[in-house]
Formats: structure tokens, C-alpha cells, sequence
């Protein structure tokens, strides 16, 4: 995942732009176009500046102990919190911090669980298996390098309390780069399980269930939006029979880290703990804008699939701040209340297909 917030020293300096690794940790790749990044960074770092001086007012300098989420604190989200005021803000306005105020120790009790259970050595083991995946091209995920600031642990840890108290979910693929990510901004591994459990429950319902209906209804929320604003996107994907299963299901479930630039990721996750999951259709859309002119001309299946790789290389996606103004640009708002109504109508169309399915294979089953 490549970086777009600003170089190893520091999200405000520009001297460590030949640097290998960014201020994450994610190494750079041979082909990272250091003159591009640095046109954008010149004028990124104004911005930066503006946004700290105004949160530093409004927090009082992180001496505020209440954020009371209004209009004002969406609008400083929607135009970034710089990264020493991110677990602050994102714990208070996710209600994040107030679950780990009410619940004081739970987080320690459930690492210590251990029932010695076949279901509690299969989430182990299920973890194991995805640690070093998770960002391979991160320093603070590399086993083999043996820093004294490795990560792997913590995240284990995380991942494992999340399952052990999420029983009904356990881990699914995915989960690790959200939890990982999480943990490169926020100093405090209790605080991540916090601020993860609370997407779980309130942002991302079903998600990472068996039948995986949270995730299934959200891609059907995504292609009736997608008809109503692209319809030549739309047609594209049905001649071909593509589905945005196939196509940004990776989008939802990583909550788009591991497919965007990490600052731009960071930046969508400013809104989306504040406004929740619209934001995810807000970004989708967006990018979906940015592809539609390739997307009209694949001519078959693997072209039009093609199409959606490597989308976190597009000018526009690294340009973080550009990006997210982009996606508030809209002449018919998207509101919640519009994606509450989509996902009712959708997630009943999904249930009686499953329905039917599961019907079908009985009667199979009985000749």
C-alpha cells in the first residue's frame, strides 16, 4: 500500500522523500513516482498545517474531553484530522471510546480465555495463518526483520480477542488488514479491539458472517446506485454478467485498506467513523466514476475486469485530499437514510433467494 500523506520523517517535512519506506512503514515500490508524489506533497503539506491549527483549536489542544458529533465536527472529518488527533476523534465519535469505558478489563479477560476448545484452537490457528500476509511490504509486519516495534504480536493479540468475543463471527480474511492498519494510527491495542468491535456491530452488520448477507446486500445497494448514476457502467457489467461481488467486495470488506494509497485510506476513515457506512458507496462511486470511461471500453470480461486493477495508482486516489472533496461533490447528496432503504429492500430479495437455494438443494437431496 503506498503512501500519499507525506515522507518517513513526518507527514510535514519533505526532506526524506527519497526514502524507501513511508511514515507507515509500507516500502515503496521501484516504480514510485518520487516527482509526482513530490508536486502533490508541496501542496498537500498547506493543507496539513491548516487542519492541525484548526483541530488544535477545537480539541484545546487534546485537552477536550467531549466531541459532540454536529455539523461542525462532520465537516472538520470530511476535510481531514491530522494523524495525532486520529484516535481521539475516531474513538469518541465512532462511541468506540464509551464501549471501552463501560466494558474496563474485558479486553485483557478475553485474551486469557483459553478453553482449550476445537473452536477456539481453529480461530488460532485460522489467525496464524494470515499474520504475515497482512502487509507483507509493511516493516512493522515483518517477522523476519526482527524489529522491537514488530506488530505481529499486537495484532494477533487483537484478532484474537475480537474472535474469542465475537463468537458468532470468529475471523474472516480481511479482518486483519483492518485490525492492522488500525493499529499503525492508534497507540493502544485496547482501544483497536474497541473501535473494531464497534464497526462490527453498528457499521458493517453481517459482514463477515457465514453467508457473508451484510456484504452480499451492500453489493446490491452498490449496483442499483450504480444504474441510477452510471447506466452505461451498469449495462457493461451485465452483458459481460459481472457482478460488483466479483468487482469491490475487497472494497467493503477491508474497508479499502489494501486497495487504496494509506493516507487516502485514512482519509475515508476519518468520515466513516463519523458518518458510517455511506461513505463506503460514496468512495465506490467515486472510483467507479474514475474507471467508467474504461469500463465502457472493455470488450469482454477479463478487459472489464481488468479495468478495476490497480486502482489505488490513479492520480486521483493518491491525491488524498483532492479525492475526498470529489466524493462530497455531488448534485443529489447520499444519504443513510436512502442506503437503510436500499438495504431492506435488497437484503429481503437475498434471504428469499437463499431461501430458494437452500429449497432446491433439499429436494435435490430427497430424489
Amino acid at each position: 500500500m503506498a503512501s500519499a500523506a507525506g515522507p518517513s520523517k513526518g507527514p510535514n517535512k519533505t526532506d526524506g522523500k527519497y526514502s524507501d519506506v513511508d511514515e507507515y512503514g509500507f516500502r515503496r515500490g521501484k516504480d514510485f513516482d518520487f516527482k509526482s508524489y513530490e508536486n502533490f506533497i508541496s501542496e498537500y503539506i498547506s493543507v496539513l498545517s491548516r487542519r492541525k491549527s484548526r483541530w488544535d483549536q477545537f480539541l484545546k489542544n487534546g485537552k477536550k474531553t467531549k466531541i459532540k458529533l454536529d455539523a461542525k465536527v462532520k465537516r472538520f472529518c470530511r476535510k481531514g484530522i491530522p494523524m495525532e488527533h486520529r484516535q481521539q476523534v475516531w474513538m469518541k465519535v465512532s462511541g468506540a471510546q464509551k464501549s471501552l469505558e463501560q466494558h474496563p478489563g474485558l479486553y485483557q479477560a478475553l485474551l486469557t480465555k483459553n478453553d482449550g476448545s476445537s473452536k477456539d484452537q481453529d480461530l488460532i490457528s485460522s489467525i496464524k495463518t494470515d499474520l504475515e500476509r497482512t502487509f507483507p511490504d509493511n516493516v512493522y509486519f515483518q517477522s523476519s526483520r526482527r524489529r522491537p516495534d514488530c506488530k505481529l504480536q499486537s495484532l494477533e493479540r487483537v484478532l484474537l480477542a475480537i474472535g474469542r468475543h465475537k463468537s458468532e463471527i470468529g475471523y474472516c480474511q480481511g479482518m486483519n488488514y483492518i485490525a492492522a492498519l488500525l493499529l499503525l494510527v492508534l497507540d493502544n491495542e485496547e482501544s483497536v479491539f474497541w473501535l473494531f468491535v464497534t464497526v462490527l456491530d453498528n457499521f458493517l452488520p453481517d459482514y463477515y458472517s457465514s453467508t457473508m448477507a451484510g456484504l452480499r446486500t451492500d453489493m446490491e445497494v452498490l449496483g442499483v446506485l450504480v444504474k441510477e448514476r452510471f447506466p452505461a457502467v451498469a449495462s457493461c457489467l451485465e452483458r459481460e454478467s459481472v457482478n460488483w461481488l466479483l468487482l469491490s467486495s475487497k472494497w467493503f470488506i477491508c474497508i479499502y485498506a489494501d486497495i487504496l494509497p494509506t493516507e487516502t485510506v485514512l482519509r475515508i476513515w476519518d468520515c466513516f467513523f463519523t458518518e458510517g457506512p455511506k461513505i463506503m458507496f460514496r468512495v465506490a462511486l467515486q472510483l467507479i466514476e474514475l474507471k467508467a470511461d474504461e469500463v465502457r471500453k472493455a470488450e469482454d470480461m477479463p478487459a472489464l475486469i481488468s479495468s478495476f486493477q490497480n486502482i489505488g495508482k490513479e492520480d486521483l486516489a493518491i491525491e488524498c485530499h483532492h479525492f475526498m472533496e470529489e466524493c462530497f461533490k455531488e448534485e443529489t447528496p447520499l444519504r443513510m437514510s436512502r442506503i437503510r432503504a436500499l438495504r431492506e429492500t435488497c437484503k429481503a430479495q437475498i434471504e428469499l433467494d437463499d431461501r430458494e437455494a437452500r429449497e432446491r438443494r433439499k429436494m435435490r437431496q430427497q430424489q
